[in-house]
């Protein structure tokens, strides 16, 4: 049976590591091709049938408010939170609570774009045939210290997560099959997260890390699956991402729409 999604989409950080380009506009609205970053979210969001969208903001708010407007332009209904401090992921999803209209909902990183959008759709997809408390979009990378990874079964069902892991045996421990997977950016899960997001202990910086609430969950019985992408993704968190972004979306052109 088809699951109703709402989508919470974080959009609150400042993009440090991205000035002096994020001095004068949120990441989330530098431009990639021929449009922002947060257009081509919105784009897979509609497409994927998902009708209701809260965007938690914080810095620079008012130029991601007057992009998206009410979400009309892109067959969406927008509201906004504001996340009036910077206590991390775990934190900036939680403000989304009371906006969630559905007992499920998608949450996309606002600095991420997944190619091609289909992806989304199929991982939506698996959601519904399996159901599930959740589920984790993951690709194979070679540096797990730069990531949350995910050690899932040969039922693509996760066991266990870990932030940036850099202790060697910590990172043997989360090898699948030789490999490691990190988590992408995109998520469905059960209100039920709310929860966990709630008693999850503030972390490094003081911050509440997605995670750890994650981990929570699957400690108490919480069933998640991962599903692998195996497109083209985009994390636009340093100048560097966001020039090679630039550099392989011209050079894939319609082949990456």
């Amino acid at each position: 049976m088809k699951t109703k999604l709402s989508a919470i989409i974080p959009a609150a950080g400042k993009g440090t590591r991205l000035r002096p380009l994020t001095d004068y506009l949120p990441k989330e609205l530098l431009i990639l091709k021929d449009k922002p970053l947060l257009g081509y979210i919105l784009d897979t969001l509609s497409f994927c049938g998902i009708e209701d969208v809260c965007i938690v903001v914080g810095h620079k708010k008012g130029e991601i408010i007057d992009y998206v407007k009410d979400g009309g332009d892109f067959n969406l209904d927008v509201c906004y939170v504001y996340q009036r401090e910077p206590l991390g992921l775990g934190h900036a999803i939680l403000q989304g609570e009371k906006y969630i209209k559905n007992d499920y909902f998608l949450v996309f990183l606002g600095d991420t774009i997944i190619k091609p959008i289909e992806n989304v759709k199929e991982m939506i997809n698996k959601f519904n045939e399996n159901g599930a408390d959740g589920y984790i979009m993951v690709e194979e990378v070679e540096n797990p210290e730069r990531f949350g990874v995910v050690k899932f079964n040969n039922d693509m069902v996760i066991e266990d997560v870990y932030e940036k892991p850099t202790d060697e045996k910590i990172k043997e421990r989360f090898k699948v099959n030789g490999k490691f997977y990190a988590i992408v950016g995109v998520y469905i899960f059960h209100k039920s997260i709310f929860n966990y997001l709630k008693i999850t202990p503030p972390g490094k910086n003081n911050e509440i890390q997605l995670t750890d609430a994650i981990k929570l969950a699957l400690e108490n019985g919480k069933r998640f699956y991962a599903f692998e992408h195996k497109g083209i993704r985009f994390d636009i968190g340093t100048k560097e991402s966001y020039i090679d972004a630039q550099i392989k979306i011209l050079n894939a052109g319609e082949r990456n729409e």
